[in-house]
């Protein structure tokens, strides 16, 4: 399921910023938002714009501050980051919206409308906001196939911040895995009834004559697509591809790792659960020690687990923010943590450290 940058929301909960007198900080579910006084109520729906959401001049014109407005995939625009203001983090973008107004799909012509219940409506297309990427570098582009397969789920857990109480309290008594974010780039190596294949984020790859790209490379190099042919089932083995070359070598590798965070069941399209992910692994290494023993075993690795068997409890989302926040494996400042339940695997959400966000370049 596509992110849902843009949505309808309700202003929950006003607080004063100490030392301000014409800013507070309004919330929509787990985030908070920096915005003048009195320019919302509770109560209120209002259009709020995720963080990395990039956000089009003709919709938010005063987030270039006077300035020219940069262009991504051809739209004038914005990024919008967390940043902090008077010791407040704010993250994301309040709108005004009528309940009987909706803002068409080019931004020139206002649709009025009438809607029983918008909230939570997502206007992501609608308002033509964009999920802002990272420049591929050239290591990674390689020869595609084709998009993603719709047969495979994509690697992204939900926000802490848009996760609802009521799932919560759902969840409350699973048991949890709880591993460290790492910030790499997302690899997927899958098998299904004899055809392997290799994909990044959001593509699906050509093998042959791919060699010098770097998810193509890595799987050859390491035979995951062979243990795959091997292993028979029709599975996909995903996780952190780091190293030399990938998002500046945050962790200082001194080689490409893969660090596996799912196991993909495609027949059943499902997830394996913390033990058979584990216990997957250790088929592999012995596959790749008795088949490939020259090979670095560390080649491929689980993901850095921190705990296994937590339950949510009375956690909350200033909580979980505050769990996110340590170091990594070789870096003082991790991305987050991610929460993965061992009861219901299909059920995960992360927690993306503030200090990590308000260092991004």
């Amino acid at each position: 399921m596509e992110r849902k940058l843009a949505s309808v929301r309700k202003i929950e909960e006003i607080k004063k910023i100490e030392g301000a007198d014409k800013i507070v900080a309004y919330r929509v579910d787990g985030w908070w938002v920096v915005d003048s006084i009195d320019k919302y109520k509770v109560g209120d729906l209002v259009i709020y714009i995720e963080p990395d959401a990039w956000v089009p001049t003709e919709l938010a014109p005063f987030l270039t501050k006077g300035k020219a407005p940069r262009e991504y995939n051809g739209v004038k625009g914005e990024k919008l980051r967390t940043v902090k203001l008077r010791g407040q983090i704010s993250q994301g973008l309040l709108l005004p919206l009528n309940d009987q107004m909706i803002i068409s799909a080019n931004l020139t012509e206002i649709v009025f409308e009438k809607f029983d219940d918008v909230e939570g409506m997502d206007v992501t297309e609608k308002l033509g906001i964009q999920k802002w990427e990272p420049t591929i570098a050239e290591n990674m582009r390689g020869l595609i196939k084709s998009t993603f397969p719709s047969f495979i789920r994509k690697t992204d857990q939900e926000r802490i911040q848009n996760i609802k109480h009521r799932d919560l309290e759902q969840h409350k008594n699973d048991m949890f895995e709880v591993s460290i974010k790492l910030d790499g780039t997302s690899f997927t190596a899958y098998n299904r009834d004899g055809e392997v294949g290799v994909c990044s984020r959001n593509q699906d790859l050509k093998l042959e004559g791919n060699d010098s790209n770097v998810y193509v490379g890595f799987a050859l190099r390491t035979k995951i697509l062979e243990f795959l042919l091997f292993h028979g089932k029709n599975i996909a083995i995903q996780g952190e591809l780091m190293g030399p070359g990938i998002q500046d070598n945050r962790e200082g590798l001194n080689e490409v790792k893969l660090f596996v965070f799912d196991v993909f069941n495609i027949d059943t399209g499902s997830y394996m659960n913390h033990g058979e992910r584990i216990n997957l692994l250790a088929d592999l290494k012995k596959y790749m020690a008795n088949v490939h023993n020259t090979m670095n075993y560390d080649t491929i690795q689980s993901i850095p687990i921190m705990s296994v068997g937590n339950k949510i409890g009375d956690n909350t989302v200033e909580t979980f923010l505050a769990d996110a926040e340590g170091k990594s494996l070789n870096h003082p400042v991790r991305e987050g943590i991610v929460w993965k339940s061992i009861t219901d695997p299909g059920f995960s959400f992360k927690a993306i450290s503030n200090v990590f966000l308000l260092g991004e370049k």
